[in-house]
């Protein structure tokens, strides 16, 4: 994905048809200030007429992603780790606040600081998000990650975007599995690489019980 520290970026950035040519690339964690990013992001002193170095409030990440067939979706959810504050977008529509943010109504611009400090700047937090918001092609998700302080010494991002997604074939490459009364017990594998590509790295089972039609 995309990030950059900057000024004003307007609400262009968040769309599907912005070009982000310019951007920094980079895998995540995403930030600055704590050693342990794997892509170390800028920042910029957003007050020069004052003394000492005043942090810009927002830094902005987003990410292209493809959807085959949006209609099999029946949920989203976003696990985000996130300091101070994070404002996600999904194809331009705002798709949730943290609670550090000011709450809606209020509209957050790039000089919108934190309400607070993050609860946990190394914990990953679940949030549901609308899988209406969802196209057919590519989707871009959008996060801003807002200061709490312009004093504040780091910020950190990363984010996993999982969906929920009906059983029985169709979808993004998928065959789906026919459940049948009783235990089913599915293999579950992780890769390292995208769409079940690369390396394994786990292998489990779990055990889903289905009713039996009536």
């Amino acid at each position: 994905g995309g990030g950059l520290s900057d000024a004003n970026q307007g609400t262009a950035w968040r769309n599907v048809s912005y070009n982000e040519a310019g951007w920094e690339h980079g895998p995540t964690e995403l930030g600055y200030g704590d050693n342990n990013e794997a892509t170390v992001t800028t920042y910029e002193d957003a007050n020069i007429s004052t003394a000492g170095m005043q942090k810009n409030a927002t830094s902005y990440f987003r990410r292209a992603f493809q959807v085959t067939d949006k209609s099999v979706y029946t949920g989203m959810t976003l696990r985000l780790m996130y300091d101070d504050g994070a404002v996600v977008y999904l194809n331009g529509q705002e798709a949730m606040r943290t609670s550090t943010m000011p709450a809606s109504p209020t509209v957050i611009g790039y000089q919108t600081y934190a309400s607070s400090g993050t609860p946990s700047e190394t914990t990953f937090y679940n949030f549901t998000l609308n899988p209406a918001l969802l196209v057919d092609g590519t989707n871009v998700i959008a996060v801003e990650i807002h200061q709490a302080s312009n004093t504040s010494g780091d910020i950190s991002f990363s984010a996993t975007l999982d969906g929920t997604r009906t059983t029985g074939g169709g979808g993004d490459g998928g065959t789906g599995t026919n459940l049948v009364p009783g235990i089913n017990r599915l293999t579950v594998q992780t890769f390292d690489g995208p769409n079940g590509t690369g390396n394994k790295l786990q292998e489990g089972t779990i055990d889903i019980w289905c009713d039996p039609a009536t």
